[in-house]
């Protein structure tokens, strides 16, 4: 995507799609995070929570 063009690409909805190695959970608070709404995305707080909970569950199979 054109740098210029990238406004109107948001605007539009498009997003990144889920990379390969990217897990669900993970591309999940990704797409929290993008919600066209600033009132619909996750606060600080609340994504400090998320990446935390993401943490755990993966700690427990490593």
């Amino acid at each position: 995507v054109d740098p210029f063009d990238m406004a109107a690409y948001l605007r539009d909805g498009y997003r990144l799609a889920q990379p390969i190695n990217c897990p669900d959970e993970l591309f999940a608070v990704m797409a929290y995070c993008w919600a066209m709404s600033p009132d619909e995305r996750p606060t600080v707080s609340q994504l400090i929570v998320c990446l935390q909970e993401f943490h755990t569950q993966l700690t427990r199979y490593v």
